[in-house]
């Protein structure tokens, strides 16, 4: 029977109680109340710097995945990413998010800023769905030194941010957002970017602008084409999002056919073709949290008296501290015992299922046979799965 948050406290209480003793070896009791007032904001901090310990430990073999010869040039290597996950509905107020059916449903909004070359975690941010990535684009400002390089996707696209990591003598590389005006290194004319792509007929272009019509900064832009199946792809994935801020234009579809790249590091460390394989490498941290997400199960989370903000962080974080401390270990050592590649998401959805089954159906060795067999990555000859995206050279069908 499920017995609510303050049924949890109860148990905690009793837990405590029972292991608990003075110097003199006599019982300590431990009241409900006395935890419920320990969650709090340094407790939660405690709980994300356990997080961000737990996170470093285990990706040692993550860490030696990364190009070390891509990103020789740099200091630090940071990617900045988020991921939302939906909640109860008693958390709306607390995390408010997006409206369905004319209903406002609790969304929570997971924001990760992670050294790609250490597998170090800079800052982990809890915030409401509401809170869009572009406002979080200045929270990597005081993690950065001189030589650093950021990697971001367009979610997190400002050029105020832009500008603020070239000022500190750092470099970045992301997509290029439409509608973002280009213009030529002098800056009289603005780049009319579908022309200029289909007048090289090239597929790969590499050229010095100037982004923004303020701004002005001076960047690399570099575009791939891609090949028909895949742009058709994207055009018809495009064409069915009806939002209002999407725009639909022949220019919009036309760019498209293209992958573009904008980066501030010089040709002389990165020619054109290792731009957009550099870029691959943060898809790293997405391929781990969509294996997160998919454990985190944190729809169980129904009790109505969880409004604490304190309370709902900790709960998530120890959730995350659990599911990366049990999942990454069994990834690791399936991966050593299996003669093919392994995918980590295929590995958390065996262990969502298994783990959904009640009773002990299995032996561990039966389990660690079915994630050897059905946990490793297909063999595909005309597309590549997500260990040869960074094994291989860089390919445009990948992007």
């Amino acid at each position: 029977m499920h017995t609510g948050y303050p049924g949890r406290l109860l148990d905690l209480a009793v837990l405590l109680s029972l292991f608990s003793s003075d110097r003199v070896g006599q019982l300590v009791l431990i009241s409900r109340e006395a935890i419920r007032k320990r969650i709090n904001d340094r407790f939660v901090k405690v709980v994300k710097q356990l997080l961000c310990n737990c996170i470093f430990q285990h990706f040692g073999e993550e860490r030696s995945s990364v190009d070390t010869q891509l990103f020789a040039a740099f200091g630090q290597v940071i990617t900045q990413d988020s991921t939302t996950f939906s909640l109860p509905e008693t958390m709306k107020e607390t995390f408010p998010g997006n409206y369905s059916r004319g209903e406002k449903k609790s969304v929570a909004r997971l924001d990760l800023i992670i050294d790609l070359k250490s597998f170090t975690s800079k800052e982990i941010q809890l915030k409401s769905y509401s809170e869009m990535d572009v406002t979080a684009a200045g929270n990597i400002m005081p993690h950065l030194k001189s030589g650093d390089l950021v990697l971001r996707d367009m979610g997190y696209f400002s050029l105020n941010s832009l500008a603020q990591i070239a000022g500190v003598g750092c470099y970045f590389l992301s997509r290029l957002r439409f509608g973002i005006a280009c213009y030529e290194p002098s800056g009289k004319k603005k780049l009319d970017l579908v022309r200029v792509l289909c007048t090289l007929r090239t597929s790969t272009t590499d050229m010095n602008i100037l982004l923004g019509a303020k701004k002005r900064l001076p960047c690399r832009l570099v575009a791939v084409k891609l090949p028909p199946e895949v742009a058709a792809e994207r055009i018809r994935k495009a064409k069915k999002d009806r939002r209002s801020s999407a725009n639909h234009s022949k220019t919009y579809y036309k760019l498209l056919e293209w992958a573009i790249y904008i980066t501030n590091v010089p040709s002389e460390i990165w020619t054109a073709a290792q731009v957009p394989h550099a870029y691959q490498s943060r898809w790293q941290i997405e391929t781990i949290f969509k294996a997160w997400k998919s454990n985190l199960n944190l729809r169980n989370i129904k009790n109505p008296w969880l409004k604490s903000h304190h309370t709902i962080e900790a709960i998530i974080y120890c959730a995350m501290i659990f599911v990366v401390s049990t999942l990454n270990p069994i990834y690791r050592k399936i991966k050593k015992k299996a003669r093919g590649s392994v995918s980590i998401l295929k590995i958390a959805r065996i262990l969502k299922v298994a783990s959904s089954i009640q009773g002990n159906l299995c032996e561990q060795s039966q389990l660690e046979f079915i994630l050897q067999y059905l946990g490793s990555f297909e063999k595909r000859k005309k597309r590549k799965n997500s260990f040869q995206k960074f094994a291989m050279p860089f390919n445009p069908c990948l992007s």
